[in-house]
């Protein structure tokens, strides 16, 4: 019997983001949470939660939090926000998503 290529978390998370790296109406975040405060499935992060462009910049925000504040979980977690949520935002994460959009649309963002 052959083996089937059931997908990881990880596979599922890549293939994710390659999908929504090409939409121009949603924009992908990353975000660190206090594990017992981490809002439901379906919930925005509050507006105190940073977002983070790549894994790698929550990963290592994670890893400072967790090393000033080793008494607390910290978790990941990833959603989409429409891309109304960029007008008047000046972040990193923004400006990086407003990159991406006009690369994808031609330079008509």
């Amino acid at each position: 019997m052959s083996k089937q290529n059931i997908p990881t978390p990880k596979n599922v998370q890549e293939e994710w983001l390659n999908t929504v790296l090409k939409d121009t109406r949603y924009c992908h975040f990353f975000t660190v949470s206090i594990a017992d405060k981490t809002p439901s499935i379906g919930n925005r992060p509050s507006q105190t939660s940073k977002y983070f462009y790549t894994v790698g910049e929550a990963k290592q925000h994670k890893a400072e939090l967790e090393q000033q504040h080793p008494n607390n979980d910290y978790v990941m977690a990833s959603g989409l926000t429409h891309v109304d949520g960029l007008v008047g935002d000046f972040s990193r994460w923004a400006l990086l998503h407003k990159q991406r959009i006009e690369l994808l649309t031609g330079g008509e963002a």
